[in-house]
């Protein structure tokens, strides 16, 4: 009950405090929120993801889920549909993550926390010629998460399963640069601290981090704004469940807070 009071309180906050475009100085932001935050196009893409989408939430199919995104491990099972009506993440921010991608227009990319495989179907489809990387803890999710790509016909996605702390090492030192992370996994402060100095040596000036569920918990909370502050990171854009990180040095340091 008091995590669900601070969320919304959190929610509060964010809507009192946010501004529109109209209110971005930085010439290169105003862009980026015009052609990111307010492109309402209806892309083809958008339907083929929400049919897959209905077709998970419909389906009778149970797994035994290994969680490890709340920093420990244990095993129940679950139904599909349940993981694709309250896990997955909603169109409104995979639409973003397929715009932000598009724009951004990274070549090696990489997801922590598979889950269904909508997100990664949402970056991946904005970058067909892409590599994209998808990192999930348990092996019968990422089961599901190869037949959603499947029946998307998505051939630049692979999946990577096993616990993030010894995997995601691994991805990142074969990797020549990385020019976008998605954090969708393990949900804790001490986590997202540590893959985010993990993935540190590997960022250059064009690299986008983007962070899920910043204002999930005072957890998440603190290594947002550890994350803000910290002297590698020159800007970033809080639109409330996500948090995204640039890292280009022609910008001074700014934080936005922004209506989405």
């Amino acid at each position: 009950m008091l995590k669900h009071l601070s969320f919304v309180l959190a929610y509060i906050k964010y809507r009192f405090n946010c501004i529109n475009k109209y209110g971005i100085h930085s010439p290169y932001f105003f862009n980026w929120a015009q052609i990111i935050l307010y492109d309402c196009n209806p892309y083809p893409v958008y339907e083929t993801i929400k049919k897959t989408r209905r077709n998970l939430i419909h389906s009778k199919q149970t797994i035994n889920v290994t969680d490890f995104g709340t920093g420990t491990s244990h095993t129940k099972t679950k139904k599909v549909s349940s993981i694709a009506k309250r896990a997955a993440k909603p169109h409104k921010y995979g639409a973003l993550l397929f715009k932000m991608a598009a724009f951004h227009k990274p070549q090696c990319m990489i997801e922590l926390g598979t889950s269904l495989g909508l997100s990664a179907a949402y970056q991946a489809l904005a970058r067909p010629k892409a590599s994209v990387t998808t990192l999930e803890g348990c092996p019968q999710t990422a089961l599901i998460a190869s037949q959603t790509f499947e029946q998307l016909q998505i051939k630049n996605i692979k999946i990577i399963t096993g616990n993030f702390d010894q995997t995601f090492e691994q991805v990142l030192t074969q990797q020549p640069k990385v020019d976008w992370i998605f954090f969708d996994g393990n949900h804790t402060y001490e986590a997202t601290m540590r893959y985010f100095k993990q993935a540190l040596p590997y960022v250059h000036a064009k690299t986008v981090f983007v962070f899920d569920d910043i204002n999930w918990s005072t957890g998440m909370k603190q290594a947002w704004l550890e994350i803000k502050n910290h002297s590698s990171v020159k800007a970033t854009v809080d639109v409330f469940a996500l948090g995204i990180v640039f890292f280009e040095d022609a910008f001074s340091k700014q934080h936005f807070v922004l209506k989405y």
